[in-house]
């Protein structure tokens, strides 16, 4: 199997795991209280940080799904079922369902024709799944296929999967959350909802013109790190070579910050 153009290597999967599992953190028990899951499928595990959240709330029954070069041993050493698969060349097809599916922050790096597959084969195997996925201009690391949520909510609609706020109203200032997470993840269940859902949300933290649902009191690091961010996307610039760049000029150490949205 050929190796993927953006490598997904160790370092990778580290970088992810420091900023998930706080996340994971906050969002596992919100999905605990509202599903009581006895069983959950992580599609795109990485190195199973939602996973391990999900131990720790007592669900005994997880299973990660990912890639060829994902860090598998990691995942088994955790205590979760790993089952390696290619999303963009192989269908997900584990016989069987799952209480709680999650797939988050992983479609945008796949293939645009391959995400109506990957939406049809979440719901085959669980009647909740928890869907993130990065939205035009989030930008990252692989990223080919950037799609506004009312796009996933149609894909998912054809499958009788309605959206459901359950997560973002909760997270949304979190400040533990990484914010793509409080800006996408909306939950799909065969049930309809009684409550219509604002599905094209921007979190103010990609965009500092948009009002946060509280006050958001930004510090000036945050301030002018998210206004040089828009202002380098309207000029399709790249953010982190810019930001390095300034630095080095300024005489200042060079970190990088990676991101998994």
């Amino acid at each position: 199997m050929s190796e993927p153009a953006v490598r997904y290597d160790a370092e990778y999967y580290a970088e992810i795991a420091d900023t998930s599992r706080p996340s994971a953190n906050v969002i596992a028990p919100i999905l605990m209280e509202r599903f009581s899951p006895s069983s959950v499928l992580d599609v795109g595990c990485g190195s199973a940080a939602f996973l391990d959240a999900f131990h720790e709330q007592g669900v005994r029954d997880t299973v990660g799904v990912d890639g060829p070069f994902a860090p598998a041993e990691t995942v088994r050493e955790h205590g979760h079922e790993f089952v390696p698969v290619d999303l963009e060349g192989s269908r997900l097809s584990l016989g069987r369902t799952f209480d709680l599916v999650l797939c988050l922050e992983v479609v945008e790096h796949l293939a645009a024709e391959h995400g109506p597959v990957v939406v049809e084969d979440l719901v085959r195997h669980g009647r909740a799944v928890a869907f993130s996925a990065a939205i035009p201009q989030q930008s990252g690391r692989g990223h080919v296929n950037e799609r506004p949520q009312s796009y996933w909510a149609s894909e998912f609609a054809r499958h009788g999967y309605h959206p459901h706020d359950i997560v973002r109203l909760e997270i949304w200032n979190d400040t533990r959350v990484d914010w793509w997470y409080a800006q996408n993840l909306l939950v799909y269940t065969p049930e309809p909802n009684p409550d219509p859902v604002a599905l094209d949300w921007v979190h103010f933290k990609m965009n500092p013109h948009v009002m946060p649902t509280r006050a958001w009191e930004p510090t000036a690091r945050e301030a002018a790190g998210a206004l040089l961010r828009i202002a380098v996307r309207q000029l399709g610039a790249d953010f982190d070579g810019l930001v390095l760049r300034v630095r080095d000029l300024l005489g200042k150490p060079v970190q990088r910050r990676s991101q998994k949205h």
